[in-house]
């Protein structure tokens, strides 16, 4: 078996179904897709999330204190494309995209999202060149396509294959 970049391991968990982190605070609007989202714990309902240290919603989500996760359909795909793409500038990246949403307990809801959850961050860890962000989910909400389980009658998940991929993102 040949040897792998330890700094290229992290490829060798493709396909992952990305979904869209957003925060905003003081009229700032951050928005990021994440494949390193995760369920930590039942009781009390945890997620966390790994975001790149150096990233403007790093920024935003740690003085908001707040975040959504979104899952986005396949359908939807270029809701991801365009929050993938760089956003220097000040203000609301969602909004500048042409990105629709509302606002939930004080968190971005991406309007077309199949299911979304808000989060109060509850810690902030550093791990290397990102921050781990832990979250005590306090709303949730999904399709009618979602009961116990997703059924994929009416939802199609996205799932990223890699950027050195020519087509990035799948389906099942």
């Amino acid at each position: 078996m040949p040897g792998l970049n330890p700094g290229k391991a992290y490829r060798l968990f493709y396909p992952q179904m990305p979904m869209i982190i957003c925060a905003r605070h003081s009229g700032e609007v951050g928005a990021m897709a994440a494949n390193s989202c995760i369920p930590l714990s039942d009781s009390p309902p945890l997620v966390g999330v790994a975001i790149k240290r150096s990233s403007r919603t790093d920024k935003i989500l740690t003085k908001s204190n707040v975040f959504s996760v979104n899952w986005i359909d396949y359908r939807d795909f270029e809701l991801m494309e365009k929050v993938a793409l760089p956003f220097n500038e000040r203000g609301d990246k969602l909004r500048k995209s042409g990105i629709r949403y509302r606002i939930e307990r004080d968190a971005p809801i991406i309007s077309r999202s199949r299911a979304h959850i808000i989060c109060k961050l509850e810690k902030k860890i550093a791990t290397g060149d990102h921050n781990f962000f832990l979250g005590r989910i306090v709303s949730a909400r999904a399709s009618g396509d979602f009961r116990d389980y997703w059924q994929f009658k009416a939802y199609s998940p996205l799932l990223y294959l890699g950027s050195d991929k020519k087509k990035r993102y799948s389906t099942i």
